[in-house]
């Protein structure tokens, strides 16, 4: 007795070779046998001249139900061993009678996940068949068969092949396969499976589903290749590493030894404790420099490269503060453009490296996420830290476990926070920062940043009570940013969190109200009578002529106003009239230019907003040229990173903008003017004065800033009150205040809970 074997190709150069079962001397298959003759197919890197079971030894012998030689042989063993963790699964044959097979189950005891086909092979043999041999037609007729059957086609379209391009590359796939797999783990495991019974050989594969084997990934790959196996391989080799890495002592922005921060104080500074110190011995000023704080190579390299050479003493007592860098809770406050995010920065670097959790960086408005995203996109990519936004319709691909740091909105950070209490995975998140702290106070959305702190603590303070208070230190480190308030002492209790105050500002702010033709400072003193170097008609508060002063000077203007409308008109009014004074100067033939512009920058810039998907402005068609331009929310995203990256690089030196560019987008200016101290109707609320006034001075180009109130006589009492006035204590929106009724912050709670 012996055996045929067919080959076909699928998906590439991969074979299957069939084995055609056992044949009668005596009888010619028959067309319904040959559809049931069909045994195991080999995986790609077995040769021709293997079969799944030995010919030879079965020639002289009467075929018996329980025959060993059904069960397995060593050729089949070693084929496994070179296979590794994958073995073949066949379709079962649904057309078998039951009857037949629980029959022949009785007596055999097959592998559950391999040659399953066998069974059906053997129900068309009797007990007393002797062996025969096919004659070359006989096999012919049958591999001709085989080709037509629709099992077959069904079995190829389940099959997952690598595809190869020459058959020789087989010898170089065995290698690897062997490489990756090991003969002795599927012997042991063969052997621990297998049950012995009426002394015959009887063998039972079970396929290892535990979620702990990498290399079987799914039930669904049948085969696996070489190729396959070798980046599941990799991919475990990964998991492996970042297992690891959690029980490796990464050392990620550690204080300098010998840093004494209180040796850099200067006592004749005010208020000492919570400013800026000048004076310091210079072995202390070198413990300053970044790359004294053990920070990874690409991301020092890449702060060097945006001009940040060494952090200022407020910032390292920030740091050294308590334990802050062991992921105890931190909220502090420094004025704008002071270097506030740098602290958060480094701290959110060190929690994703050290302990290999996840971040969340929570602002208030999509515009400030989009800017923050890209930003520590470009500071983190290089040092392997990949990071996603959700905002708006932007979310990030392959879901929260994929990346290492989420920016977000408020909106977007709740939902993400839901989520992973939901799915009992809070533990990935490391550390949260929150931007804006201070607008927990926010009538609007200030209950939905109060709920996701306090669903962040219950979590943490319920998981430590679990654990019997074996973690010092918080699950999640929260740490929050605000602008200087009078309670923030009860903020930080409340975040169980350590407290730091600075009044510190790189560049000094000189704070001015405009009334009428006098400019005073905070205190109302006079500081000089303000004259018109440029006239316009109609121009009452002289606006035009508070722009020119800066951008003659060689500077830039960043201009408020309470509306679009306002904007636009007013940046073309600004234009109007910076080109009327060129044309003036060019037709004197004096050859003085008041204004100098950057004309090949401008123009591409222009060129810019050509291509955007909007097109180009008509306003902006006008005034771009002449260095003006306007900011709102009836841009696109792509005419305000336009718009935005010119003023940075000093192209544009006017911009007139709304509100919302205070909050948070990084675009300081040397003058700020407040168009007019009511927006919208309502006086402006100090908070978003505060922000306003807090773009004037750019750090390493200005060395004062200057932010002038435009008020007329009218509003003076207005104007008094803003530029003397102090932030109000933040209160939760969620208390029900007395002779009120349920807050509808509260109302919105329940819903969302």
């Amino acid at each position: 007795m012996t055996t045929s074997t067919t080959r076909k190709i699928y998906l590439g150069q991969h074979r299957i070779v069939k084995t055609k079962g056992l044949v009668l001397a005596d009888e010619k298959p028959s067309h319904r046998q040959s559809s049931r003759l069909q045994a195991c197919s080999s995986v790609t890197d077995i040769s021709e001249k293997r079969r799944c079971n030995e010919p030879t030894q079965m020639q002289n012998k009467q075929w018996m139900p329980g025959d060993s030689t059904l069960a397995m042989d060593e050729d089949i063993l070693q084929a496994i061993d070179e296979l590794g963790p994958e073995v073949l699964k066949f379709k079962k044959d649904e057309n078998i009678h039951q009857t037949e097979s629980a029959s022949l189950k009785k007596n055999v005891v097959l592998p559950q996940n391999i040659c399953e086909q066998q069974v059906q092979n053997a129900e068309n043999i009797g007990p007393s068949s002797p062996g025969s041999v096919w004659s070359p037609s006989e096999r012919k007729r049958t591999r001709t068969q085989s080709k037509k059957e629709n099992d077959w086609r069904d079995l190829a379209q389940k099959l997952l092949f690598s595809e190869t391009k020459k058959t020789e590359a087989r010898g170089r796939e065995l290698k690897r396969d062997r490489e990756y797999s090991s003969s002795q783990k599927i012997l042991n495991a063969m052997k621990k499976t297998s049950k012995v019974a009426n002394d015959k050989q009887k063998l039972k594969f079970r396929r290892d589903t535990s979620p702990n084997d990498s290399l079987s990934t799914s039930k669904d790959y049948i085969l696996f290749s070489p190729t396959h196996m070798a980046a599941a391989k990799e991919r475990s080799m990964l998991q492996q590493q970042k297992r690891s890495m959690k029980n490796l002592s990464v050392s990620v922005l550690t204080p300098p030894p010998g840093l004494d921060l209180s040796v850099l104080g200067d006592a004749t500074l005010p208020d000492a404790a919570q400013s800026i110190h000048m004076g310091r011995p210079a072995n202390q000023s070198d413990k300053l420099m970044l790359s004294s704080w053990g920070l990874p190579k690409p991301v020092l390299e890449k702060y060097q490269s945006l001009g940040v050479q060494r952090m200022f003493e407020w910032q390292a007592e920030c740091l050294t503060l308590g334990k802050v860098l062991e992921g105890q809770n931190l909220v502090y406050s420094a004025p704008t453009s002071a270097g506030k995010t740098l602290v958060s920065e480094l701290l959110i670097l060190k929690r994703v490296l050290e302990t290999r959790q996840k971040a969340m960086f929570i602002l208030p408005f999509v515009s400030v996420a989009r800017e923050k995203m890209f930003y520590l996109q470009n500071v983190f990519q290089e040092a392997g830290v990949r990071v996603e936004g959700y905002m708006g319709n932007t979310s990030a691909a392959g879901g929260f476990s994929a990346l290492d740091v989420a920016v977000c909105t408020i909106e977007k950070a709740n939902g993400l926070i839901n989520r992973l209490i939901e799915e009992d995975k809070l533990d990935l998140l490391g550390i949260v920062v929150v931007d804006e702290l201070h607008m927990l106070g926010d009538s609007g959305r200030g209950y939905l940043l109060e709920l996701l702190l306090t669903k962040i603590q219950y979590i943490g303070q319920k998981k430590s009570a679990r654990d019997s208070g074996k973690s010092t230190s918080p699950e999640v480190q929260i740490v929050g940013m605000s602008a200087t308030l009078p309670n923030l002492d009860l903020l930080a209790h409340w975040l169980n969190a350590e407290l730091y105050s600075t009044n510190y500002r790189p560049v000094p702010l000189m704070e001015w109200v405009k009334i009428g033709t006098n400019i005073y400072d905070g205190s109302l003193n006079l500081v000089r009578q303000f004259t018109p170097a440029l006239p316009v008609k109609g121009d009452d508060d002289h606006i035009v002529s508070l722009c020119f002063e800066t951008v003659r000077d060689g500077h830039s203007a960043l201009l408020f106003c309470p509306s679009k409308n306002w904007c636009e008109k007013l940046a073309d009014s600004i234009g109007r009239e910076f080109y009327n004074l060129h044309h003036k100067e060019m037709q004197s033939g004096s050859g003085v230019q008041s204004i100098c512009l950057k004309q090949e920058g401008l123009q591409d810039v222009v060129a810019q907003l050509k291509r955007a998907p909007a097109g180009l402005d008509q306003v902006l068609q006008r005034t771009v040229p002449w260095g003006v331009a306007f900011h709102h929310a009836g841009l696109t995203f792509d005419e305000r990173d336009i718009l935005e990256g010119a003023f940075r690089q000093g192209y544009i030196r006017v911009l007139a903008a709304t509100s919302t560019l205070s909050s948070g987008v990084n675009l300081p200016a040397r003058r700020v003017i407040i168009r007019t101290p009511v927006f919208n109707g309502h006086l402006l609320d100090i908070l978003t004065y505060k922000q306003m006034v807090g773009r004037a001075g750019r750090k390493g180009v200005d060395t004062i800033g200057e932010s002038v109130l435009v008020c007329k006589e009218a509003e003076r009492a207005k104007g008094t009150s803003l530029i003397q006035g102090s932030l109000k204590p933040i209160s939760s929106c969620l208390v029900k205040r007395e002779g009120e009724g349920v807050t509808t912050s509260m109302l919105r709670a329940i819903l969302e809970v």
